[in-house]
């Protein structure tokens, strides 16, 4: 198979939108802090290219 175009990390932030998503709604809409998996080393990610 070809490597994915995403990291573990950007499938986590993409996992979280559902929960986060329903914690929101459940507090009236009010806004929810993101985490932020990558602990601070999202500046020093490199691109992965896109699979076609």
């Amino acid at each position: 198979g070809l490597p994915l175009d995403q990291n573990v990390c950007e499938g986590c932030f993409w996992s979280a939108v559902g929960p986060l998503s329903e914690k929101s709604v459940a507090a009236g809409g009010a806004p929810q802090d993101f985490p932020d998996f990558t602990r601070g080393n999202w500046k020093d990610t490199k691109p992965l290219g896109i699979i076609v």
